[in-house]
């Protein structure tokens, strides 16, 4: 069961940091034009989110989209797939009933790579795998922090969580 969860995000990342090198290498894709459905992405938050990111950082609490360097997970796919491994518990009343579905959550990068903002964009349809999702994204270590014009940057993500049995 927790390698199906894992498999299916540990493909995710794959496509979206497929999907971040292709991007680097082209013109920048306004947020309106993001999808947020069955990928792992990041958008602009807030009311000073600039859809111009070569420009200075203006705001401390400012969330960017598609910065100069994205934040990483530490060691990368390996590290995550690792990680939720050891962390992923499929509840125990979801399991006992069949219960399967997709949890989509939202979360903030922090300039120092911590994890804020951890909230459920679409549920499951079951309390209980909502709630596994945003645990397991909670206790997600550091990440290296995203980069904009030499600076450490707050950058949101969208990350659906898969539970298979």
């Amino acid at each position: 069961m927790k390698w199906r969860v894992l498999l299916t995000l540990v493909m995710f990342l794959f496509v979206v940091h497929s999907a971040q090198s292709q991007t680097d290498s082209q013109n920048q894709v306004s947020a309106s034009e993001q999808q947020t459905d069955s990928t792992l992405t990041s958008q602009a938050v807030g009311p000073s989110a600039q859809s111009d990111n070569s420009a200075a950082v203006a705001d401390d609490d400012e969330v960017f989209i598609d910065i100069n360097q994205m934040p990483e997970f530490p060691g990368g796919l390996s590290g995550i797939k690792k990680f939720l491994s050891n962390t992923v518990r499929y509840p125990q009343i979801a399991k006992e009933n069949g219960i399967e579905g997709r949890v989509i959550c939202s979360f903030v990068v922090e300039r120092d790579g911590s994890i804020t903002n951890v909230e459920v964009m679409r549920s499951s349809g079951d309390m209980s795998l909502d709630r596994e999702a945003m645990r397991v994204i909670r206790a997600m270590p550091k990440w290296k922090p995203g980069i904009q014009n030499g600076q450490p940057v707050r950058v949101k993500y969208t990350m659906p969580v898969n539970f298979n049995l």
